[in-house]
């Protein structure tokens, strides 16, 4: 049992991570944020376009701005109101869906304002959906 135990330890070692993939899960927040980052980043977030493209449902707009359709790509480097968070909190423009993958391994980026920013915007774009709140920027500023 201990052999095949040292096995399995071992051949896990040599496994090569992708160094974003290596960033979030080494990113010192709870596990439902890296849990999230990692669906984010694998687009498996349970979004409008997705439950289209797999149940046939009619597709939602961004519950955030209103007026773009509700997916992963839109939400977290296209939508108006990520951009303005993003200016707000990370004091630069939002950037495009690869990029902000991009910006996790470069060094000297704040990668936990980073993460902050998308767990938050996806809060909200929840609480809006399902509980009807508003979204307001600054509010959504405090969360992060």
């Amino acid at each position: 049992m201990k052999q095949a135990y040292e096995k399995i330890i071992r051949a896990n070692n040599e496994v090569e991570w992708d160094p974003i993939d290596r960033k979030i899960w080494l990113l010192k927040v709870p596990l439902k944020v890296q849990i999230f980052l990692w669906l984010c980043r694998l687009v498996g977030l349970i979004t409008g376009d997705l439950r289209h493209r797999r149940m046939g449902t009619v597709l939602n707009v961004c519950p955030l701005c209103g007026f773009h359709s509700d997916s992963a790509s839109h939400i977290f480097s296209s939508c108006l109101v990520t951009d303005k968070i993003w200016r707000m909190v990370c004091l630069e423009p939002l950037p495009s869906w690869d990029s902000v993958w991009q910006r996790f391994i470069t060094p000297g980026r704040p990668v936990g304002a980073m993460a902050a920013v998308l767990w938050c915007v996806w809060r909200a774009r929840n609480d809006k959906l399902f509980l009807e709140r508003s979204v307001r920027c600054e509010i959504i500023v405090k969360e992060c």
